[in-house]
C-alpha cells in the first residue's frame, strides 16, 4: 500500500543521503580511515549517492500531500509527525484487548495460540527496536565497541550501520503488514522477508562458522573482530536480533486461501455502502467458509446462525480472528455461489 512504499522511499534516501557523507568525509566516518582514492573518487561516489536520494525524495513528495494550515505548503509537520508516530507504532498492537484469548490471555500478543501471538508481530517489533540501536550506536560509543553491530567492518561500523538502519525500517514494514493481515499481498512483502533473511542469514552463518573454527576460530574472532570480543553480551544481543529477524521471516503466518465458489469472511465494523445481513432463527450442520462483507442488524452473531445476505441465505460457520485483516471477523458459508 501506500504508507508501505513511502516508507521504504524515506528509507532508502535516509540510507543514501548517510553513505553519501560517510563517502565524502571517510575521515570522520571511520576514524581516520580512507577509504577512496583519490578524493575526486570519494565525490563521485557521494554524487552518486545523492542522485539516489534526491529521487526517492522526488518519487516521496509527488505520493504525498502538503500539511494543512496554517503551515500549509509545507512538508517536514508531516515528517515529523509520522516519525514520531512510527517511534510510537514499533511496539505490536491488536484490535483484541477487550476479549480474552482461548487461553486465558488478555492481551493475545503474550498467547503463541492466537493470531496476535503467533504471526510474527512481536518478533519483527522487537528486531526493529535493536536495528534502530545497533544503527546509532557506533555514534555514541567508540571504536572498538562501535562496530559490534557491524560484524567485519571494523573503522566502517558507522558509514555500515546505514544498512542496519534500512534493516530497521524493514522489519518495521513487516511488522505493519503481519498485524494488518497484508503479509502475503503481492511480491513486495515477499522480496522483503527473503531479503532480511538473506542479510541476517549471511551475519548469522558468518558469525557460526568463525565460532566452528572455519577461518580461525576464537582467535581469529579476537583479531579480526574485537569490538565483538570486547563486549560478548552486545554481540549476543547482536545475534537475538538477527535471529529474531530470520525467525519471523521464515515463519509468516498462514496464507488463507481465496475461496472462488461460497461463503465470505468479513469484518464486522463494515462500511456504511454495505448492505446488512438479516439474521434467523434456523440452525444447520457444518461446512467451510468464504468472503465479503456483512453486518447483523444489531452487531451479534451466533455459530451456525441462518442469514440471509443479499435476498440469499447462508449460515455462520466461524466467529474471531483471521490473518487478512485486524479485529473479529465473521465466516459465512452461502447456500448458492455469489
Amino acid at each position: 500500500n501506500r504508507m508501505t512504499y513511502r516508507r521504504l522511499n524515506l528509507a532508502v534516501f535516509t540510507l543514501s543521503i548517510w553513505l553519501a557523507a560517510a563517502a565524502a568525509f571517510t575521515s570522520s566516518f571511520a576514524r581516520g580511515f580512507q577509504l577512496y582514492h583519490p578524493q575526486g573518487v570519494a565525490y563521485f561516489v557521494a554524487g552518486c549517492h545523492i542522485i539516489s536520494a534526491a529521487f526517492c525524495l522526488v518519487v516521496w513528495l509527488k505520493s504525498v500531500t502538503p500539511s494543512p494550515r496554517p503551515i500549509s505548503g509545507q512538508y517536514l509537520p508531516r515528517l515529523v509527525r509520522g516519525i514520531v508516530g512510527s517511534f510510537w507504532a514499533v511496539f505490536p498492537a491488536t484490535s483484541e484487548t477487550s476479549s480474552i484469548s482461548s487461553s486465558g490471555s488478555a492481551s493475545h500478543l503474550d498467547d503463541p495460540e492466537s493470531t496476535a501471538g503467533s504471526d510474527g508481530r512481536n518478533e519483527y517489533s522487537m528486531a526493529t527496536v535493536l536495528f534502530l540501536c545497533f544503527a546509532v550506536m557506533p555514534f555514541l560509543v567508540s571504536f572498538p565497541i562501535a562496530g559490534v553491530g557491524t560484524l567485519g567492518l571494523g573503522p566502517l561500523s558507522r558509514a555500515g550501520a546505514a544498512w542496519t538502519f534500512l534493516a530497521a525500517v524493514v522489519a518495521y514494514v513487516l511488522k505493519d503488514a503481519t498485524q494488518r493481515g497484508r503479509i502475503h499481498s503481492g511480491k513486495t512483502f515477499r522480496f522483503l522477508r527473503w531479503g532480511l533473511v538473506a542479510s541476517s542469514g549471511s551475519h548469522l552463518v558468518l558469525v557460526l562458522s568463525t565460532l566452528a573454527g572455519i577461518d580461525g576460530g576464537r582467535a581469529a574472532l579476537t583479531k579480526f573482530y574485537p569490538g565483538t570480543m570486547s563486549c560478548l553480551k552486545l554481540a549476543l544481543c547482536s545475534l537475538v536480533m538477527h535471529g529474531l529477524a530470520v525467525f519471523a521471516a521464515l515463519t509468516p503466518p498462514p496464507k488463507v486461501a481465496k475461496v472462488g465458489s461460497t461463503a465470505a469472511v468479513s469484518a464486522m465494523s463494515a462500511v456504511s455502502d454495505v448492505p446488512a445481513m438479516t439474521v434467523t432463527t434456523a440452525e444447520v450442520p457444518d461446512t467451510p467458509t468464504a468472503a465479503e462483507p456483512a453486518v447483523a442488524p444489531d452487531g451479534a452473531f451466533n455459530l451456525n446462525q441462518r442469514v440471509l445476505f443479499r435476498g440469499q441465505g447462508g449460515t455462520v460457520r466461524y466467529i474471531g480472528e483471521t490473518n487478512v485483516g485486524v479485529g473479529e471477523w465473521i465466516g459465512v458459508e452461502m447456500d448458492e455461489e455469489i
